[in-house]
């Protein structure tokens, strides 16, 4: 189906204020896992399968690991209703091209905090979770290989079957290795 000028228009923004997230001076800080201490996790809530794969990630971050875990789930709805044990945004967080307002709020706290590993955990291509990797101050950027979105991490696995507990397992084997 071909692309209306609005959504043309609309990717083109994006990708204009995409690019003016991108830092290119900033030089990633590579400490091994063991010795970061804060790590930030984006990823998409709208899969309950996939919000459990992350939720208990943290769980063993935090717990075996013992690290200070900052989660940012992002629901495709128009509105969020009812609580949640994690924090999270939707599109009314987003302006018309869907990209993430970060001037204020819970946004902006996430992308001004220096993770020393944020880690998108997120299968498919999500351009608010993309536009807040690109924006985040985080020292260390791990993401999922997706030909074209280069330039928001520093380090990206190539899954084999694009399961997000695979990407996590085979993450944990890599950065093990990363002295």
């Amino acid at each position: 189906m071909p692309m209306s000028f609005l959504d043309g228009l609309k990717t083109n923004w994006y990708e204009r204020n995409l690019k003016q997230q991108l830092d290119r001076s900033r030089q990633p800080r590579i400490r091994p896992f063991k010795a970061a201490e804060i790590v930030g996790i984006l990823f998409d809530a709208d899969r309950e399968e996939e919000r459990a794969i992350v939720l208990n990630y943290r769980n063993i971050l935090e717990r075996d690991y013992r690290k200070k875990v900052t989660l940012l789930g992002y629901h495709d709805v128009k509105e969020l209703i009812g609580a949640r044990n994690y924090d999270c945004f939707c599109r009314k967080q987003l302006d018309w091209s869907e990209t993430p307002k970060i001037k204020e709020g819970l946004l902006a706290k996430f992308v001004q905090t220096n993770f020393h590993w944020l880690l998108a955990l997120h299968m498919k291509d999500c351009p608010p979770l993309e536009y807040l990797a690109a924006a985040s101050s985080a020292e260390f950027r791990v993401g999922h290989y997706r030909a074209g979105k280069t330039d928001f991490y520093d380090w990206m696995l190539h899954g084999k079957d694009q399961s997000l507990r695979d990407f996590i397992r085979q993450m944990e084997d890599y950065k093990a290795k990363i002295r």
